[in-house]
Parts: structure tokens; C-alpha cells; sequence
């Protein structure tokens, strides 16, 4: 097996993305899995009904083989069928709900990480304070701007945007996307507050119909997904490069046990390389290791 010889440096990242994007990348996939399970299913139903002659006027107990409350409640196949792709749509919808929950929540972590990473972005003074020396000199977490990461977690994608480019700089594919994000915001706010309905309508006082449930599909909600994956992937890769560095290592070096700092350097490397390897997005080699504890015995 070949040694690393990687050298630490601290603006210079050797991964190509951050632990927080790998967390959101393992969310994704898992809600990806469960969106193709109902997916998949839907089609074997209707792949079925089909295979058994079914038409829209048969009794649903005909073609389902049995009987009980649930199967009672619809009169005919065409009934059970309308009401089927409702609950399709309504799957859609909280789909897209855990995706903009996910996103949000990648959001908050990388934008904390890169303030708490370098400090003087929130003076304009970009790198002029390394964040490494308030995370070994403060008894107490380091407020890494609470305002900031509320306000590009909340609000409109345009207050969003704004907020973010005046703190770290422009990303042009990030605004591009303002319309999306701002549809899928949008939705998610009607999913959660109103059942999927425009809010307004549905708060409306007097209203006595029911508000249409908004539509998306399953190719319209993978479309959107695409998109949010292509937003994260390029704020990950601006953040990282330009604001965290390797802070993220450096984190977690200073979140092991404090009776490692009074071994000798070699030890100290081991033990480190070994946490990173078990707990660590990319394993790090020991002249990576050995040059970081260097780094931080001299802050």
C-alpha cells in the first residue's frame, strides 16, 4: 500500500467536498431509495391490474383478491385508482418536503463551518483571522454568527442569496437557481402548513371548498432534485476551497480526548490518523497527521 505523502495545509483542502456534504449526500440516497421503492411499486400495480384484464368498472375486491374496510371504500377500480395517484402526488409532494428539509440542513452546517472556519469574512476581511485559534483559545463554543446562518436558511431565495454573496463572495450557479429554489421553498411551506394547498386559499376565512392540492410528479420532483444536487455540490466545492480549508480535521483533532496532547508527536499522529480513518469523509496519511498537530501545538 502506498504512503501518503499529503501535507497539511491549512486553506488548502485535500477532499473534494465536506463531512456536511457527505452527510447530505447519504440522506439524499436514502430518500432516493424510498421514493424508487414507491415508485417501482406503483408501476408493478398498475403493470398487474393490467395483466389481469382489469378495466375501470370493475369492483376493486374483483382484481385485488380480497375483501376488508379499506377495499370497501371504492365502488369501483376507476375510483381506487383516481385516489390513488392523489396519494402518488401527495408522495411527491413530501418528497420534495425531506429534500428542501435536507438542503436546508446541509445549508446551515456548511455556512456555520465556513464563518467558524475563517471569522473575517464577517468584517470583509476574508482569512485575515484563522478561526483554528478561537476553536483552541475559547472555553465555550464559538458563536459562529447565529444571524447568518438564519437568514440563509429562512425567508426567500432572494434574501437568501443576498446574505450569502455579501458574506462570502458570489457563486453564479448558486443565484441562477433562485427560481427553483424558490418554487421548491414555496411548496414546502404548503406541504407543511396547509396540506399541500396554496396558503393564502386555504387560510382564506369563509372558505367552505376545498383547495386543489398542487401537482408534481414524479419526473418533476427528480428533475428538482437534480437541481439541488448541483447547487450543493458547487457550495460545497466554493466554501471548501475558499473559507474551510481543512478546518473540518482540524475540528475534529480538537474533539478528541484532551490526554492525548501530552503524548509525544508520534503517538499523537497514530492515534489520530486511526480516528480519522474510523470516523473521517477522507482518511488522512500520517505526514498529513503529524504536520496538522504541529500546526495546532503552534497556535
Amino acid at each position: 500500500m502506498v504512503k501518503s505523502k499529503y501535507q497539511f495545509d491549512r486553506w488548502n483542502a485535500q477532499p473534494k467536498q465536506t463531512w456536511a456534504y457527505s452527510m447530505f449526500l447519504k440522506y439524499d440516497f436514502e430518500l432516493t431509495r424510498i421514493s424508487a421503492a414507491h415508485y417501482t411499486a406503483k408501476k408493478f400495480i398498475y403493470s398487474g391490474l393490467k395483466s389481469a384484464g382489469a378495466t375501470l368498472n370493475d369492483a376493486p375486491e374483483e382484481k385485488f383478491g380480497f375483501i376488508n374496510d379499506e377495499v370497501g371504500r371504492y365502488q369501483y377500480i376507476k375510483e381506487w385508482s383516481d385516489l390513488y395517484n392523489e396519494f402518488d402526488n401527495w408522495t411527491n409532494l413530501n418528497s420534495l418536503l425531506t429534500l428542501a428539509s435536507n438542503l436546508e440542513t446541509y445549508l446551515a452546517a456548511s455556512v456555520r463551518l465556513a464563518i467558524t472556519s475563517n471569522p473575517g469574512v464577517l468584517l470583509g476581511l476574508s482569512k485575515s483571522i484563522d478561526g483554528a485559534i478561537l476553536l483552541k483559545n475559547q472555553d465555550k463554543p464559538l458563536n459562529a454568527s447565529h444571524e447568518i446562518v438564519e437568514a440563509c436558511t429562512r425567508g426567500d431565495w432572494g434574501s437568501r442569496l443576498k446574505v450569502f454573496s455579501r458574506t462570502f463572495g458570489t457563486l453564479p450557479s448558486f443565484a441562477s437557481a433562485h427560481a427553483d429554489l424558490e418554487f421548491i421553498r414555496k411548496v414546502r411551506n404548503e406541504v407543511g402548513h396547509s396540506f399541500g394547498r396554496d396558503i393564502e386559499q386555504a387560510q382564506e376565512h369563509g372558505q367552505v371548498n376545498k383547495v386543489p392540492i398542487r401537482k408534481l410528479n414524479h419526473e418533476r420532483f427528480r428533475n428538482l432534485q437534480k437541481i439541488i444536487w448541483s447547487v450543493v455540490r458547487d457550495i460545497d466545492g466554493f466554501l471548501l476551497h475558499n473559507h474551510i480549508g481543512e478546518f473540518e480535521v482540524i475540528d475534529f483533532y480538537n474533539k478528541q480526548p484532551h490526554e492525548h496532547r501530552q503524548m509525544e508527536i508520534r503517538r499523537r499522529t497514530m492515534l489520530l490518523k486511526k480516528a480519522v480513518g474510523r470516523y473521517g469523509a477522507v482518511p488522512r496519511g500520517k505526514t498529513f497527521c503529524s504536520g496538522l498537530i504541529e500546526y495546532w501545538d503552534e497556535l
